[in-house]
C-alpha cells in the first residue's frame, strides 16, 4: 500500500499542474 503514498500525490500535482495549463492555454487562445 505504500505506493499509493507516492502516486496519489503524483496525480494531485499532474491535475492542478494540468488545469493550471488549461487556464493559460484558454487566456492565451
Amino acid at each position: 500500500m505504500e505506493y499509493i503514498l507516492i502516486f496519489l500525490p503524483t496525480i494531485i500535482l499532474l491535475l492542478i499542474v494540468g488545469a493550471f495549463a488549461g487556464i493559460l492555454a484558454g487566456l492565451l487562445g
